[in-house]
């Protein structure tokens, strides 16, 4: 068999795919691990139903290119075995909907395709940051792989004649990620991390290039078929020369790299306003307030009476936060005017009514300002906010991961093709032609690296400040707290006060009511006989001078007295004894339903 008829068998093999290939850079048994994990990825990864594969490549036409778009395995098929060598050169594109979707071929293309163009296992390793998932990809994953055949001796290359292969090639594959602008579902601005895989294959002795681009849009595709339709640059023909097709290759590289400087600025601008936004409200903040302004709305409630309806709070035009706070002034009024006092002992028994009426000194009413104030400020400061600084510090830390990665990607693209153009292998000549190309292009590539490392420098300072405003925002809701706290402390200790002053004043008054118990139970038993003597059930003699004929008790009375005084009694105590029962079903009830 030869070369060609081995790399259709690999292909009726792709389901085994990578351990189809017939070159592979890694054992065995790496092989079988990657292909199990690769298959059970496959749902996530791919989505068969949306398959649309793009082939671009060289034409005559309009366009200057020709576009064929695959939507299932067996159209894939049939393209690539049509009886026709590579074309000159062949770009593909494979994309998503979003960073978070599926691509849109199915598991059988990809594999049909890895095994056509025999790409490398190690390809699969940057396949894996796409697919569905409901939270973003980790940012950490990016990759650079590269390798040739310069230096390999001509059997151990993969010739493919009938396609027009030499096996003399380069390899060079990377994953990066960049930000992207889009609008929200409430037409607000959001900034999303996409990736962008890529596949470069190209040929030194026929010029030949192969391209796969996966991106999580359309953006590269559409910008990618723009180049070659207006830059005669990207669409070298072999005419041309390798010099000329080797260059292509380079401007098809500073493309995609272009692409991960993009956005950048007006990105760390947003976020510069969004944490200023927040920021800004907690370093202006001021607790100091000068009681000396007649305009204070506060001041007037205080010079006006003690009891401040909520229909008064309701009427100033404040913030929601400080409506909260305003909210609180009804209960909190009354303990710190009653905190202001001094708390001698014993304290004053004053009447209740003319507790209520005391207008506080204008002092007092001047630190209770203070104090209501500086809460008030403080209630303008909510968690959310903190949650958003926490979140919009989990964004920066996500963007500096990506910048850091991607600049070890472009040192690696460099490094690659500044050791490519150094080798012995490399032909003299085309060294020669290129050695401005590859000048230029390490130039452009240094650029972006610059200012990416611009990006990641503004980006830290960003972090920094943001982190102080963390501590402050923190401090500020920790301040509140003990505010807070400190004037429900005092709150409770005036109520105390006032209560012990009641418990005082009430145990005067148990003393008087003892005093008058002992009276009127003294005089009760000579009530009762006097009253039962005036009932007439019985008469006084007058005129007798014996006990014992003093008194004339009349029998019939007594008996008429009691058949209506014992049932009415006996009435009165079984309603009170019904009506006992009853309520104390209720509470017995009430106590059992607030235990559940």
């Amino acid at each position: 068999m030869d070369s060609y008829d081995l790399l259709v068998e690999c292909c009726r093999l792709w389901a085994t795919y990578p351990c189809n290939l017939q070159r592979p850079s890694r054992k065995r048994y790496l092989l079988e691990a990657l292909h199990t994990q690769f298959k059970d990825s496959k749902a996530r990864l791919f989505d068969s139903d949306l398959e649309n594969i793009c082939f671009v490549e060289p034409s005559e036409g309009v366009k200057k290119y020709s576009e064929e778009v695959i939507g299932c395995p067996s159209d894939l098929q049939t393209h690539l075995f049509q009886n026709r060598k590579d074309p000159y050169y062949c770009i593909i594109f494979i994309n998503s909907e979003d960073s978070r979707s599926p691509l849109n071929c199915s598991h059988e293309s990809f594999s049909l395709l890895g095994s056509f163009y025999q790409i490398p296992e190690s390809f699969l390793d940057l396949v894996s940051a796409f697919g569905f998932t409901r939270e973003p990809k980790s940012y950490h994953t990016t990759g650079f792989d590269s390798f040739d055949t310069l230096d390999e001796p001509k059997g151990s290359t993969l010739e493919i004649l009938r396609l027009g292969r030499s096996g003399r090639d380069h390899v060079v594959q990377y994953l990066l990620r960049a930000i992207e602008k889009s609008t929200g579902p409430k037409k607000e601005t959001t900034w999303n991390i996409r990736q962008m895989a890529v596949h470069h294959r190209y040929d030194f002795v026929t010029g030949k290039s192969f391209w796969i681009s996966m991106k999580s849009n359309g953006l590269m595709e559409e910008r990618t078929k723009q180049a070659i339709s207006e830059d005669p640059a990207l669409r070298p023909t072999a005419g041309d020369g390798l010099p000329r097709s080797f260059a292509a290759t380079l401007q098809m590289h500073l493309m995609h790299l272009d692409w991960c400087d993009e956005s950048w600025q007006e990105c760390i601008t947003d976020f510069e306003k969004k944490i200023r936004s927040v920021l800004t409200k907690a370093k202006a903040a001021s607790l100091n307030h000068s009681t000396d302004s007649s305009e204070v709305p506060l001041m007037k409630a205080l010079r006006r009476n003690t009891h401040i309806t909520e229909t008064d709070v309701s009427e100033k035009k404040t913030a929601s936060g400080l409506k909260y706070w305003l909210g609180l002034r009804k209960g909190l009024m009354p303990c710190f005017r009653a905190g202001g006092q001094k708390r001698a002992a014993p304290p004053h028994l004053l009447p209740v009514v003319a507790e209520k009426s005391m207008v506080p000194p204008a002092n007092l009413a001047d630190d209770f300002s203070k104090k209501l104030y500086s809460l008030m400020v403080l209630g303008t400061f909510s968690f959310e906010e903190v949650q958003h600084l926490h979140h919009l510090g989990e964004q920066l830390e996500n963007l500096r991961v990506v910048l850091q990665l991607d600049r070890q990607t472009l040192r690696d693209v460099t490094d690659h093709y500044q050791d490519l153009a150094s080798r012995d292998c490399f032909a003299a000549d085309m060294m020669k032609a290129c050695k401005r190309d590859v000048a230029s292009f390490t130039r452009r590539v240094e650029r972006i690296q610059k200012n990416l490392e611009i990006r990641l420098t503004q980006i830290e300072s960003m972090m920094a400040w943001l982190q102080e405003g963390k501590t402050l925002f923190d401090g500020i809701l920790q301040y509140r707290s003990v505010q807070v706290s400190h004037v429900f402390t005092e709150s409770s200790h005036i109520q105390s006060e006032k209560m012990e002053r009641i418990a005082h004043k009430t145990e005067q008054e148990t003393i008087s009511m003892h005093v008058v118990t002992f009276v009127t139970l003294a005089f009760l038993p000579g009530t009762f006989v006097a009253a039962f003597f005036q009932s007439g059930l019985v008469e006084v003699n007058k005129a007798s001078d014996d006990v014992r004929g003093s008194v004339v008790f009349y029998t019939g009375a007594f008996k008429l007295f009691s058949v209506i005084c014992l049932p009415l009694m006996f009435i009165t105590f079984a309603l009170w004894f019904m009506l006992y029962k009853i309520l104390a079903r209720r509470a017995q009830r009430r106590e059992m339903e607030e235990s559940v």
